[in-house]
């Protein structure tokens, strides 16, 4: 299982770069107020849950590496695009969009490991 759970982190990871770095190209416009920022922040959400889940640390050293790394991504992705050639552009919002979500993820997971480690004792720390 902790196998499965590092290859889906490691493989949402690449999907992220490569959807941050990718051309735009024939991507079709999408006609929803704040859409853009919804998917940034649905991407670094499901980034810092499954690096949470993927990692064996004890939930806080977890917590704090996955934060710091998230947080270099999330203001990361947006200073490669702004240093592309090519259809991209780094916005200011989508970094912070890409940060809360990455803390909605972080979030949401500790809060259920907690839950779960409270309701059936320390066995249950397998289970996330």
């Amino acid at each position: 299982m902790p196998r499965f759970r590092l290859a889906l982190a490691v493989l949402w990871t690449l999907g992220i770069l490569l959807a941050t770095t990718l051309p735009m190209g024939d991507v079709p416009d999408v006609d929803v107020s704040h859409f853009d920022k919804a998917v940034h922040f649905a991407l670094f959400f499901g980034f810092g849950f499954l690096w949470m889940w993927a990692l064996t640390l004890r939930i806080a050293r977890r917590a704090t590496l996955v934060l710091m790394v998230g947080a270099m991504g999330a203001f990361g992705t947006e200073g490669l695009q702004w240093l592309m050639a090519f259809e991209r552009t780094a916005d200011l919002a989508d970094g912070v969009a890409n940060l809360l979500g990455l803390l909605g993820g972080v979030a949401v997971f500790t809060l259920m490991h907690l839950m779960l480690t409270r309701a059936t004792g320390p066995s249950a720390r397998s289970a996330l």
